[in-house]
């Protein structure tokens, strides 16, 4: 039974992202991003423009999106944690690939391993995409898809957000890409804060412990 005539088709339940392959004659299969859709269309609208200046407006302008970034990367998060595949699906899924290491088998098994939060399962996962990417796998969208979801997962955020670019690159309305790319983006931001804090309040301490030393010394000097 050729590819040209049947050919697996990607179901995918709302509530795990995740669905079992289908066999079925027609048209080829469909890539991820046109089988989930997610999003709109995002209005940012100013309130008393006129009364703010350029400044100010960048200023809140920045934030405001810095906020949506945030609201968009838990709202994702939210979705991931639903679609975090289960022990019973990652067994058969790796028991067919060992009974047949087709391409698709091998793309059904990867991208359900891309949300994993095992460390190991999603290294694999990210493996046997690029494999089957380099290999000419038709589906590369999907598998790219995968390795972003992946990297994400792994707290890679700089690779799944250039992963997500490739894509736009060549499909700007893939929805899901844009959503992980936001919510890569959003990621590394918090974490950079997270990192300047750290760096604010150890510079704090060391400050604040030269000051006490400096008067512990000069105090031992008065009493000699």
């Amino acid at each position: 039974m050729s590819c040209s005539s049947h050919c697996f088709w990607v179901v995918l339940n709302e509530a795990t992202s995740i669905g079992k392959p289908i066999r079925t004659s027609g048209p080829p299969l469909r890539t991820f991003d046109d089988s989930y859709k997610l999003g709109g269309i995002i209005k940012i609208a100013s309130r008393d423009a006129t009364k703010i200046s350029p400044a100010n407006i960048h200023k809140n302008t920045m934030r405001t999106s810095k906020e949506m970034q945030r609201e968009k990367r838990l709202h994702l998060d939210e979705k991931i944690s639903l679609s975090l595949p289960t022990n019973e699906l990652l067994e058969d899924l790796a028991s067919n690939c060992t009974k047949d290491p087709s391409p698709d088998n091998s793309f059904q098994y990867a991208f359900a391993l891309s949300k994993s939060r095992n460390v190991g399962e999603l290294r694999y996962s990210i493996s046997m995409l690029e494999s089957l990417i380099k290999n000419g796998y038709a589906h590369q969208v999907d598998c790219i898809y995968g390795t972003a979801m992946a990297h994400y997962l792994l707290g890679e955020y700089d690779r799944s957000r250039s992963a997500c670019e490739a894509i736009l690159r060549n499909r700007p309305e893939n929805d899901a890409a844009a959503e992980l790319h936001t919510a890569s983006i959003a990621a590394r931001d918090e974490e950079d804060e997270k990192k300047a804090k750290a760096i604010a309040v150890g510079g704090t301490v060391a400050v604040a412990a030269i000051g006490i030393a400096a008067v512990l010394l000069g105090g031992g000097g008065r009493k000699h």
